[in-house]
């Protein structure tokens, strides 16, 4: 073999490890793991099929929803309080909040009534993909965080 050709071998060699080594680190669950609440606040959004849902999750413990239906144009807002475990693994919200999708990320068309007391709100997971921060899971609502 040439010379030239066993640098392109090395060269090749790093980069394809390199590769791994990023795809390794991105689905890490220690890197994955939101480790402090405060980077919890900010602004996310999430968008369905059938609306599209703005989130402000505030450092004072509230919380300001917005849920826009996209066939109608229909808005409706919610305020709140939320609290997360301390590892900032989980966020739970009061029952204020709206779930406009159900557990088989269909339509919910009652998400804007209260719902019981008793209910205690949505407990979401958190985690981060890629440097960005997101709260619930692709099976139901995934919130991006945007700012």
């Amino acid at each position: 073999m040439t010379r030239c050709v066993r640098c392109a071998i090395k060269l090749v060699s790093v980069v394809f490890l390199l590769f791994g080594l990023f795809l390794f680190l991105s689905v890490s669950p220690i890197l994955r793991n939101v480790r402090s609440v405060s980077k919890l606040h900010g602004y996310y959004i999430a968008n369905h099929e059938f609306a599209k849902i703005e989130l402000s999750i505030n450092a004072d413990g509230t919380y300001d929803q917005k849920v826009t239906l996209i066939p109608s144009s229909r808005t409706d807002t919610a305020t709140g309080t939320w609290s997360c475990n301390d590892e900032g693994s989980r966020v739970r919200f009061d029952p204020n909040f709206m779930c406009v999708v159900d557990g088989f990320r269909n339509f919910d068309p009652n998400y804007a009534e209260p719902r019981e007391s008793g209910w205690g709100g949505p407990s979401l997971p958190t985690y981060r993909w890629f440097f960005r921060i997101y709260i619930g899971s692709p099976e139901g609502t995934e919130y991006k965080k945007v700012d």
